[in-house]
């Protein structure tokens, strides 16, 4: 680990042409040390209680607040959300379960808890609920933002509001496109065309999967404007593949989520899907980080015929990195989060920040997408 470390320091140094022992990006300083932050509500004090219960141990998922919501955003700010919050494990559930019912999917709560069994979490148990989320960077103006290594998509729904959802993405082979597009078409109920590529896997599916419960598209359909393909952004009736890579390259969402975009986009919208695993933004005078694994880092999922399941493989954690050649996401990783966090600093000029380089490094050798505060400006004196 410690030789690790110090390759991502040499990495980050030779980047930005500095020393990182008292390194800062946009001015020196004597430290490179900031104290941690809170980044956390106390347990079980995050969320209002549910009416039903009078358990003040259990903050119940459906209460949460931030669900579906259109939550307001500081024009200077890139990062919002209630935060990152906890849940008590109540003992008859799974992580799964508890992922859609926080609006999050499964990838998404798998690495932000990932010393628990997703099947038989402990009782008592306290998870991670990484609500908080740094915005995807786009030079291109935009109604919905996806970005597909996070699994997650971005709806501006006014002036200083951003409401987002997870989504699942296109498995290998038949990855999600990057770019800009517009929303061509909506349709509810829609009917499903099965396109050449998959009849030929599947030779017994049929032409056309009419709309019902059997029809991958679910209840809602918005139908994407790209000129190769035909991609689109659609419910689901296989809600266990939201968070994942399991799609032929469209976008799904749950069917609870859906309804909901579908009610509140209009055809014309522009549609931006960006690739960045690594994110840096601002909270106030507060600098944040967001790793996700890279999308090459991603095991890769079939999709059955039957409702998705976990196999052996998909349930597998990271190993521990063994000695030998250093694996080739590390530098990888390294740059983007150093450029991220220079983009980041660049949109503060003339303000003094301290940044952490040991947690940058943390980071990046854990990917599990939880925001975290990487560094602070320096008021002046």
């Amino acid at each position: 680990m410690k030789r690790l470390i110090v390759w991502i320091a040499v990495v980050m140094m030779m980047m930005t042409g500095k020393p990182l022992t008292g390194a800062v990006i946009a001015e020196e300083t004597d430290h490179n040390v900031i104290q941690e932050s809170e980044d956390s509500l106390p347990v079980n004090e995050t969320l209002p209680l549910s009416t039903t219960t009078s358990d003040p141990e259990t903050v119940l998922p459906a209460t949460a607040f931030w669900l579906r919501a259109s939550l307001p955003v500081s024009p200077t700010d890139d990062v919002f959300g209630p935060g990152v919050m906890h849940y008590r494990v109540r003992g008859d559930e799974t992580l799964i379960e508890i992922a859609r019912a926080f609006d999050m999917g499964y990838q998404e709560m798998a690495r932000a808890n990932d010393d628990v069994d997703p099947w038989v979490p402990p009782a008592g148990h306290t998870l991670r609920i990484p609500a908080l989320f740094v915005i995807p960077s786009s030079r291109d103006k935009w109604d919905l933002l996806v970005n597909i290594p996070e699994m997650r998509i971005y709806h501006r729904t006014g002036p200083g509001r951003i409401e987002t959802f997870p989504i699942g993405i296109g498995r290998e082979g038949f990855s999600t496109p990057v770019g800009t597009t517009t929303i061509a078409s909506k349709k509810e109920n829609p009917a499903w065309y099965v396109p050449d590529s998959i009849r030929k896997e599947k030779p017994d599916m049929p032409a056309v999967v009419p709309p019902g419960p059997e029809n991958p598209l679910g209840s809602h359909a918005l139908y994407l404007a790209f000129t190769a393909g035909n991609y689109r952004i659609h419910g689901t009736h296989r809600p266990l593949g939201v968070g994942r890579r399991v799609s032929h390259g469209c976008i799904r969402l749950y069917p609870e989520d859906i309804r909901v975009l579908y009610e509140r986009t209009t055809v014309g919208s522009r549609v931006v899907t960006v690739n960045q695993p690594v994110k840096a933004g601002w909270r106030g005078s507060e600098l944040f980080l967001e790793v996700h694994p890279m999308l090459s880092m991603m095991t890769e999922q079939a999709e059955e015929s039957a409702d998705v399941e976990m196999d052996d493989e998909e349930q597998q954690r990271d190993e521990p990195l063994a000695a030998g050649p250093l694996p080739a996401w590390i530098p990888q990783m390294t740059v983007l989060a150093t450029q991220s966090v220079q983009q980041a600093l660049a949109r503060r000029p003339g303000t003094r920040t301290q940044v952490d380089w040991d947690r940058i490094n943390q980071m990046i050798l854990s990917h599990d997408g939880v925001p975290q505060p990487i560094g602070r400006i320096i008021p002046q004196q």
